[in-house]
């Protein structure tokens, strides 16, 4: 039996550890989990899930000719995001010390409204000429790309870094 467990503080630690003694489990997820659960289970990592969930998302706005296809991608971006985003602070903790993390999520938030006007202008423009489809599978491509990186490169080794 496979076994998913939400969360990443000491209760979760405590249910990967007696859950792992069953004989009854194969395998142990944990999302998003932490380095002690790491030792226990495989962390799964719900800020790539978000971004995974996106990836689908761009395509069914970009290319949907029915209100069927323009919900669906709502609804996947919303939910997508929303998993992306709600783990942002938490995977900040493991890389940026405890000093410097308010200006490493001021320079974050930055970096995404800069990201965000740029797109929206890159976007209209794309409207105007009638790529919008194109666009948008370009974006998918992109966010494939940054979720490579994400699950490739970010290997926290703590759950709170110090100086």
């Amino acid at each position: 039996m496979k076994v998913l467990i939400v969360g990443s503080g000491g209760r979760e630690h405590a249910i990967a550890w007696s859950v792992s003694k069953s004989p009854k489990v194969d395998k142990i997820y944990c999302a998003p989990g932490n380095a002690g659960i790491a030792e226990l289970a495989e962390c799964v990592y719900t800020g790539a899930m978000g971004l995974g969930l996106i990836i689908p998302s761009l395509l069914f706005i970009g290319y949907g000719h029915s209100i069927f296809a323009l919900v669906m991608g709502a609804m996947l971006f919303g939910i997508g995001f929303g998993m992306f985003d709600a783990n942002n602070m938490p995977i900040l903790c493991q890389f940026v010390s405890a000093r410097y993390r308010a200006t490493a999520y001021g320079i974050m938030n930055m970096c995404g409204v800069f990201a965000g006007a740029i797109i929206t202008s890159l976007l209209g423009e794309s409207m105007d000429a009638g790529h919008l489809g194109r666009d948008f599978a370009l974006l998918a491509i992109l966010v494939f790309v940054m979720l490579v990186i994400l699950v490739t490169c970010l290997r926290p080794k703590t759950i709170d870094m110090k100086d």
